[in-house]
């Protein structure tokens, strides 16, 4: 688990586990490669991540689309005070009325670096490529 700070919000951000990052990660497939590819200094970079991700996920269902976003945002607790709280309900409702969607996305696209997806689909990454002969 990582904390970041995100729009002056401190969070928490926990790992998918593997199957949820086989899911996204089909889900997603190449298309999060475009995340990997963003070399912009770190006070610019959330807000632009954040909306290359909102362009990127633009191309698929609504229903996979929910479900990326639905599986990151579970794994994600707001910090208050001292105490910790998921930022989602056990119905995938957010708890928190103050976030907007470039916050969401930003944490979203948080969530799938911790998984190191973006890493899984670049072009010099060893995960990809052709399969070995």
């Amino acid at each position: 688990m990582i904390d970041v700070e995100i729009n002056g919000s401190a969070y928490q951000v926990g790992r998918l586990d593997v199957f949820a990052q086989f899911h996204v990660a089909r889900l997603m497939g190449p298309r999060i490669g475009a995340l990997s590819m963003i070399d912009l200094p770190p006070e610019a970079a959330g807000a632009r991540v954040g909306s290359v991700l909102t362009a990127v996920m633009g191309s698929m269902s609504r229903e996979d689309s929910d479900f990326v976003v639905n599986a990151c945002l579970a794994v994600v607790k707001k910090r208050q005070g001292q105490a910790l709280s998921p930022i989602t309900a056990p119905n995938g409702a957010i708890m928190f009325q103050d976030m907007d969607l470039d916050e969401l996305m930003q944490i979203v696209a948080k969530v799938l670096e911790v998984a190191k997806l973006p890493d899984f689909f670049r072009a010099d990454s060893p995960n990809s490529g052709d399969a070995p002969k």
